[in-house]
């Protein structure tokens, strides 16, 4: 069975070409006619589930999360951002769906893809949580969260090796990167306990018990705000 790490993980980001808001304590107003008031209407309630999935508190970050893509649909980032959060509450075939969402808004985000990648760990489905972690990589190979969903994907398939470099290469880029240390010693330990790839070259199969993480921290640490190039 895979394990999971603990359920402090999510995909954080602000749009592309906006600046961090003041969250608001009044109601909001979804408008019939999507504008920029609505837009900053979202993002109030996009940065007040920021806040709250930092405070622990999850279910209230996905009710603000769903304010907000209520009132602009359209709206990738907080769909990645929920992706994460239905992941820490354990639910990852929603969070699997909220990150395709997110893509199909903006194929090139690179948080989309790698939110993707992490709900495909959970699932249990290592092989395509490798092709949309390799994806993520090639539209930002500096973002730490893909590395580590792709090393967690190598370790499920029993590459203790690749494992081991994906994760070392999430924590050159993010050395307090909590997913990537615990993956590290994961693929140490699978290779110990004599997982190593076959002389063949073919994965090895995963050992019980060192069958890595299957959730992920984001590149500049647990909840940090990152925004994309757009």
């Amino acid at each position: 069975m895979m394990r999971l790490l603990p359920v402090s993980l999510l995909i954080l980001i602000l749009l592309a070409g906006f600046g961090v808001h003041t969250v608001l304590a009044g109601e909001v107003t979804v408008r019939s006619a999507p504008g920029v008031a609505d837009l900053e209407d979202a993002m109030r309630w996009y940065e007040r589930g920021v806040e709250r999935a930092r405070s622990g508190d999850m279910q209230g970050a996905l009710t603000a999360i769903d304010v907000a893509t209520g009132i602009e649909p359209n709206l990738s980032e907080a769909w990645s951002a929920r992706s994460g959060i239905l992941l820490a509450l354990g639910r990852p075939a929603e969070a699997a769906e909220a990150a395709r969402k997110s893509i199909a808004l903006k194929n090139e985000s690179a948080v989309a893809w790698s939110s993707l990648a992490s709900a495909l760990n959970g699932l249990g489905k290592p092989a395509e949580a490798l092709d949309a972690s390799d994806t993520a990589i090639l539209l930002d190979p500096a973002l730490a969260s893909a590395w580590v969903n792709r090393a967690a994907a190598a370790g499920a398939l029993g590459d203790f090796p690749q494992e081991i470099q994906a994760s070392e290469k999430a924590l050159s880029l993010d050395p307090n990167n909590v997913g990537a240390r615990q993956s590290l010693e994961q693929g140490r330990s699978g290779l110990q306990a004599g997982g190593a790839a076959a002389s063949d070259g073919s994965p090895a199969t995963p050992l019980p018990g060192v069958i890595p993480l299957c959730a992920v921290i984001l590149a500049t640490g647990f909840l940090a705000l990152r925004r994309e190039n757009s």
